[in-house]
Parts: structure tokens; C-alpha cells; sequence
């Protein structure tokens, strides 16, 4: 046996190599030892290609991924915000910087909808309290007729009874009213003794509140039944059916921008604010982003990107953050925003701006709207001239139309700067709509 002198392993005499290891034993030619290294040649030949095509495909995988670079993906955000498409952002940015972006443009919406609902609840309740005090009130006094009934129903059975059994009760008050209320109450009519659930809590007027509750309702008039619609508007609880009734009640008093604001919100749709604000902002949101690529340029700052050194050790793929500039240009100027964009598996996202993007999209929107004020302004002091100088002859109604279609453009302007955060903008609005409503007035007087 010859034993191998790597591994120890006993061989045959004739063999030249280790039958486990391949080594070559003691005494083998020099041919014979180069057998085994041409097989690990084939082993590299093999792992050398799956690299280099693993190396292929990544390269092309990356090439084919818009946003696999953080200055490919802001080239990509500068298009989307020229372009005016609110979607081409979305894929830029991390979901959650998204969804705050939109929220944005949908938080005036929801102050506007909460506080005409809270108006309304204001305005609505005091009819619903009217209602319910009605409905309490003919339940008391039908408490106190039903007791009045019971008692004459039993003097009735009392006067039946032969004197040896009428006048021990006589002698007795307590034992008289316990028999009066229990004879009342069985020669009751079936209806009205279902009202009647327990003769001793009734007897002791113990359950007159619990009366109250459960049979107003039937105590009302049809009328108001039929405009109430159900027993649950009379809950002391906000139940659906009473926020409805509260809310067609007060619907009648808003005017039609109250009405518009509200129009196909439900109130049960304030419960979840930011789904809400996402909801209803998202319209806003691309409405703003449309004006802002016919309002400014924007590009990517050609100094490319960097990494910071916090996220440069080691490889280029422990890199997790990156910065980039943007410069926006418009009327107002121009100036740079910086961006923070985050590695999220293969793709780099915008993950925050500075100054946020949202006040750069509606800071120039606003700045356009209050260009196109201006405009109006001088626009209806001519008009509002014209009026006044020819409210007296055939023409003023002309005139007044003319002035009263410019006010509403300078409503719907201004209602517009107030959803995008405008300061004075609410004050405008009420400013706008006394003068509408006061001409409106006027003209109505000069028709009739």
C-alpha cells in the first residue's frame, strides 16, 4: 500500500495518484501530475463566464432603469415639473414626500368643508333641539294623560265590587292605589298597555324619563314625522339619520359657494384628515403643477450630484443618499432648490427639498394669480365707473352685467390664491362677495 502524502490515504501499489485527494504519489511522472490542474482550469474557464455575463446583465439592467442615478432621476423630476405631470413626479419621489406634497394643496379643502359642516351643525342643531323639546313636551303630557287614564279605568273596576271587598281598600290608601293602577292597567286597550311594562315602576312614576325616551316619537304629528324620517333623528347621540336631518336642515341656508365647496363631501369623509387632504388634493396638486411648467424653466444644475461623505465609504453600492440642485426660473426670478435623494433598492427618490416643493409650486402659481388680480382690479374700476355714471340711463344694466361678470372672475381668482395658502386671500373673498351680493341686488331692483 502507498500511503498519500497529503492526506495520509493508503493507495494500491500501482497507483500514481491519492484516490481520494488526486495528489500525485511518491515516484509519479510529471506528465501524470498535470491531469488534475487542467480540471480546475475547466472550474475557471466556467466561473469566469457566469461572472461576466452576470457583470453583462447588470449593466444593462442599470442602463435600463431611468432612476438606477440620482442625477438621472432629478432629470426626470425637471421634466415632470415642466411637464406639468403630477404622475411623472410621483415616480420620482419617495411615497411618503408624495403623498405630503399632495396633502398640501388638499388642506384648505379641508378647513373650508370642516368648517361649512361645523356651521351647519351650529345652525341645524337648534331646529333639531326645537323638534326634540316638542316631541318630549307631548310625551310628558301623554305620560300624565295615560296615568290620568289608568286611574279612571280603575275607579271603574272599583266601583264593581261588592262593599265587603270595597272597603277594606277604602281604609287603606296604599292598598287603593296599587288595586286602582293594576285593574286600570288590565281593562287598557292592548296598544296602550304595551306602553306600560312594569305597573309598580309606572305607579311610582319611576320610569317616566325612560317613557319620555321611547315614546315621543309616536307622540309627534304626522307631519313632523313625515319631515323627520325616523325615531333615530331624536337621539341624543350623533347617529347617522340626525346628522342628516341637521345637515339638510342647514343646507338650506348656505349660499352657493358654501354649497360648492361642500358638493359631493360626505361628513363622514372628515373623520380620516389626511385621506382626505390626499384625496381632494391630488386635482389641486396637478392643476398648480400644469400652471407651473407654462410659468417657469426648470433644469437640473450641471455640476452633477453628490454623495456625502458619511454615505462614500466603502463601495458605490453602500452609497445610500445623494444630493442634487434644481434651478427654477420665472418672473419673479430665479433661484436653486436642494435636493435629498434617497437610494430605495435599485432606485434613487427624491426624499425632501429645500424649500419644500410644494411652496415652490404654489409660490408661483400664487404669484401668477396675483399678477391676473391686478389686471382685474383696474379692469372693474373701469367697469364700476361705467357703472356709476350710467346706473340712471337705458345702459346701466349693461354695465352692471359687465362689472357684475368681472367681480366673479376676481372671486374665482382669488378662491383660487386661497387654496394654494394665499394670506389675505380669505379677507378678498368677503370683501368680493358683499359687492357681488350687493349688485346683484341692485340689478334686481332696476328689472323689476
Amino acid at each position: 500500500m502507498r500511503p498519500c502524502p497529503r492526506c495520509g490515504y493508503h493507495n494500491p501499489d500501482e497507483s500514481q495518484f491519492c484516490s481520494r485527494c488526486g495528489a500525485p504519489l511518491s515516484g509519479a511522472t510529471l506528465a501524470s501530475s498535470q491531469v488534475l490542474p487542467r480540471k480546475r482550469g475547466w472550474v475557471w474557464v466556467v466561473g469566469t463566464g457566469v461572472g461576466l455575463v452576470g457583470a453583462i446583465l447588470f449593466v444593462l439592467l442599470h442602463m435600463r432603469n431611468p432612476l438606477a442615478e440620482p442625477a438621472w432621476t432629478t432629470e426626470a423630476m425637471v421634466h415632470a415639473m415642466q411637464a406639468g405631470d403630477l404622475s411623472g413626479l410621483e415616480t420620482t419621489l419617495t411615497p411618503d414626500r408624495f403623498k405630503a406634497f399632495v396633502r398640501y394643496f388638499g388642506e384648505w379643502k379641508y378647513r373650508r368643508v370642516r368648517e361649512i359642516y361645523d356651521k351647519m351643525y351650529r345652525v341645524g342643531i337648534r331646529t333639531w333641539k326645537d323638534y326634540r323639546m316638542k316631541a318630549e313636551g307631548l310625551a310628558a303630557q301623554g305620560y300624565e294623560r295615560l296615568h290620568q287614564r289608568v286611574m279612571d279605568l280603575g275607579r271603574e273596576a272599583l266601583q264593581e265590587l261588592p262593599f265587603e271587598q270595597k272597603q277594606p281598600l277604602l281604609l287603606d290608601r296604599q292598598k287603593l292605589e296599587v288595586f286602582l293602577y293594576r285593574e286600570g292597567h288590565a281593562r287598557l286597550p292592548p296598544e296602550e298597555r304595551r306602553r306600560i311594562p312594569d305597573i309598580e315602576a309606572f305607579r311610582q312614576r319611576q320610569d317616566r324619563q325612560r317613557f319620555i325616551l321611547q315614546q315621543m316619537w309616536t307622540y309627534l304629528p304626522e307631519e313632523d314625522r313625515s319631515f323627520l324620517g325616523s325615531a333615530r333623528t331624536l337621539s341624543d347621540e350623533d347617529t347617522p339619520e340626525k346628522m342628516q336631518l341637521i345637515d339638510r336642515i342647514a343646507l338650506q341656508g348656505l349660499d352657493d359657494l358654501e354649497r360648492e365647496d361642500i358638493g359631493g363631501v360626505s361628513r363622514a369623509e372628515l373623520e380620516s384628515p389626511e385621506s382626505f387632504e390626499f384625496r381632494y388634493g391630488r386635482p389641486v396638486a396637478a392643476d398648480a403643477l400644469s400652471r407651473l411648467g407654462r410659468l417657469v424653466q426648470v433644469r437640473m444644475l450641471r455640476s452633477g450630484c453628490v454623495y456625502p461623505e458619511a454615505s462614500e465609504a466603502g463601495s458605490l453600492f453602500r452609497r445610500r443618499r445623494a444630493g442634487c440642485t434644481i434651478i427654477v426660473s420665472g418672473s419673479g426670478g430665479h433661484y436653486s432648490v436642494s435636493l435629498t435623494l434617497r437610494r430605495v433598492r435599485t432606485r434613487w427618490l427624491v426624499a425632501d427639498t429645500e424649500p419644500p416643493l410644494w411652496e415652490v409650486v404654489a409660490g408661483q402659481v400664487r404669484r401668477d394669480l396675483d399678477t391676473q388680480y391686478q389686471a382685474l382690479v383696474q379692469q372693474m374700476e373701469r367697469h364700476r365707473a361705467d357703472w356709476d355714471r350710467l346706473r340712471n340711463t337705458s345702459d346701466a344694466t349693461e354695465a352692471g352685467e359687465r362689472l357684475l361678470q368681472t367681480l366673479r372672475t376676481m372671486l374665482r381668482n382669488r378662491r383660487e390664491a386661497q387654496q394654494l395658502g394665499h394670506p389675505t386671500a380669505p379677507t378678498e373673498v368677503g370683501r368680493l362677495l358683499r359687492d357681488l351680493q350687493h349688485l346683484q341686488t341692485q340689478l334686481r331692483e332696476r328689472r323689476s
